[in-house]
């Protein structure tokens, strides 16, 4: 089993940590704060599939290189594997929507809640991320799609 198969299970495991913590510990708790650590589950998910497929395609002699900085991989992914493989762009967008947020938490430093809304904000408040339940369940949905369809191509290859 390649590096790309292990990927894949810990992206799987990933993924049902965030939808756990999304419909069963999220209900219990109802604390807005914990959304950010669900997010970082569902970009991990999404962030290993991502490189799984990487990984993959750079086994099979596909691609060139096989980067790790997260944005370069995006690129990648948008330049040679969305085509060869017929992906849903809008994978694509749910991983630049993931960097970007992620990103965007790391430099945030205002948090606060605004009922059921966790906003990140900028000092200057410039800049600011809404973050609620439905953003992170479609989030979360997206993610499990990628994964869906990654599938089949991580591991057609014996």
């Amino acid at each position: 089993m390649g590096d790309y198969k292990a990927l894949f299970g810990a992206a799987k495991k990933e993924s049902e940590l965030a939808d756990h913590l999304l419909y069963v510990t999220f209900l219990l708790v109802k604390e807005n704060k914990f959304l950010l650590p669900i997010l970082e589950h569902i970009t991990n998910a999404a962030q290993k599939t991502l490189q799984a497929l990487i990984e993959h395609e750079y086994t099979y002699k596909r691609i060139s290189l096989c980067p790790t900085n997260f944005a370069v991989q995006i690129s990648l992914y948008r330049e040679q594997i969305e085509k060869t493989h017929a992906l849903d762009p809008i994978f694509f967008r749910l991983l630049k929507k993931l960097i970007e947020i992620q990103r965007f938490e790391k430099d945030a430093i205002v948090r606060f809640k605004r009922g059921d809304k966790y906003i990140l904000a900028t000092g200057e408040y410039s800049q600011m991320t809404v973050l609620d339940v439905e953003n992170i369940k479609k989030f979360l949905n997206c993610t499990k799609k990628f994964i869906e369809k990654a599938e089949p191509i991580v591991m057609k290859d014996d």
